[in-house]
């Protein structure tokens, strides 16, 4: 029976069996490539059935960083690493389904759709491990789906934290920007003369007043492009002010270079 010149499947080997078994006569001697089949097959099936995977498919499942396991027909873990064990708790995940596990609903619909065929990939809030994990389930053949799960819970916290921080020192900020900018717009609106070199850091001042707020307002902007907030505002911008302040900014600021390279080589 020409059955291993090349990789064949479950079902194939299983109608060679019948059709040979069929063509002996009753209580014949089964031939020895029969039994060397039967013996693979026993061997295999025991050991899903047992929870003894094939050693090659436990070191593979193993080599995954994140916790991870193969789910069989029935949705059940049949091969899993100690990650997800340490993910899930010690000796809970063997044998079981992802829903048993981690009772999420969201999460069982995910695996059927993987055993059926459908890969998923997305984050999933499970309240009864207290974490956010995001979940990769790969359709495999024979109806079986590779399962990886990464624990997010640490990241999501670690995100709120900074996000939080952001938003809040963008208040804080908030109100000494506009003293300063108020006090600045006082001194040069009022009718007090100022002295040119006055005038000039009072200038300044202003300038740079009015950055802090823009900066300012844009870190409030990105936490609240973060937490999905952030309306955009759409509309016609006038350009030309903007040019023109960075023109004169280029002027001065290559008036002071040739000033400063005067200075450097007067003897």
């Amino acid at each position: 029976m020409a059955l291993f010149w090349r990789r064949v499947t479950l079902d194939e080997v299983l109608e060679a069996v019948r059709m040979e078994l069929a063509a002996r006569e009753p209580g014949g001697p089964l031939a020895p490539e029969l039994v060397e089949v039967a013996r693979l097959l026993r061997d295999e099936g025991a050991g899903f059935v047992a929870g003894g995977p094939p050693p090659a498919l436990q070191e593979v499942v193993e080599g995954i960083p994140d916790g991870a396991g193969v789910l069989d027909p029935r949705g059940r873990l049949v091969v899993v690493n100690k990650a997800l064990d340490e993910l899930v708790g010690a000796g809970r995940a063997q044998g079981r389904t992802l829903l048993e596990i981690t009772r999420s609903g969201e999460l069982g619909d995910a695996a059927e759709r993987a055993i059926g065929g459908t890969g998923v990939h997305g984050e999933f809030n499970v309240a009864s491990l207290e974490k956010v994990l995001l979940v990769t389930l790969s359709p495999l053949p024979d109806r079986r789906a590779l399962a990886v799960l990464r624990d997010l819970t640490e990241q999501k916290r670690l995100e709120a934290i900074r996000r939080d921080f952001i938003a809040n020192a963008s208040h804080e900020l908030r109100t000494p920007v506009a003293a300063i900018t108020g006090a600045v717009e006082t001194l040069l609106s009022s009718g007090q003369m100022l002295d040119p070199s006055a005038r000039q850091f009072v200038e300044m001042i202003a300038r740079h007043a009015d950055r802090l707020s823009r900066l300012t307002r844009e870190l409030l902007d990105l936490s609240r492009l973060e937490a999905g907030d952030f309306r955009l505002e759409i509309g016609p911008v006038d350009l030309a002010p903007t040019g023109r302040l960075g023109c004169a900014r280029w002027a001065a600021g290559a008036r002071s270079s040739r000033s400063s390279s005067t200075c450097s080589t007067t003897p």
